[in-house]
């Protein structure tokens, strides 16, 4: 059994793009990804957003770019994107959230998002991808980017 939020009961934001939103409270992780997982299910290319208002952090999955990005609120709240690799990674990046917040999920490569220069897919962004070691080295990969119509921006 997973350990309860303590004070409990945890209130968290699921978003999709087009607007949809759901609000759930819940008492400890677990209960959090199964209502997460609920959600989710049927929207794995959709980008999704959970975010914990009280404690200030978002985390965005973007299967659809091969990426997750967390954000601590603050006056200039910063993305830093994780390379998710693989699509059985976005839940369980889900989990660690819920788990620890933006504390929890741990990045294996460092992705830079640069705007792509003037051509035919003007305004995409392209990922470039840098190895790091994180075993106590290294950063995370920040940016600014749009984060799929969710609201949710970097610094400029």
């Amino acid at each position: 059994m997973a350990r309860p939020y303590h004070p409990g009961p945890k209130q968290f934001v699921f978003a999709v793009a087009d607007g949809t939103e759901h609000q759930v409270s819940v008492g400890d992780p677990q209960e959090a990804y199964v209502a997460f997982s609920a959600f989710f299910r049927g929207r794995e290319a959709d980008t999704c957003a959970i975010r914990d208002e009280a404690a200030g952090q978002s985390l965005v999955l973007m299967p659809a770019h091969g990426l997750i990005a967390r954000i601590k609120d603050a006056d200039r709240p910063r993305p830093e994107y994780l390379r998710a690799g693989r699509a059985n990674r976005y839940l369980p990046g889900a989990m660690l959230f819920f788990e620890n917040g933006c504390a929890g999920p741990r990045p294996l490569r460092t992705v830079v998002l640069r705007p792509r220069r003037p051509g035919p897919a003007a305004g995409d962004a392209r990922c470039r991808t840098r190895r790091r070691d994180h075993d106590g080295g290294g950063g995370t990969g920040r940016g600014s980017a749009d984060l799929g119509g969710l609201g949710l921006r970097g610094p400029e």
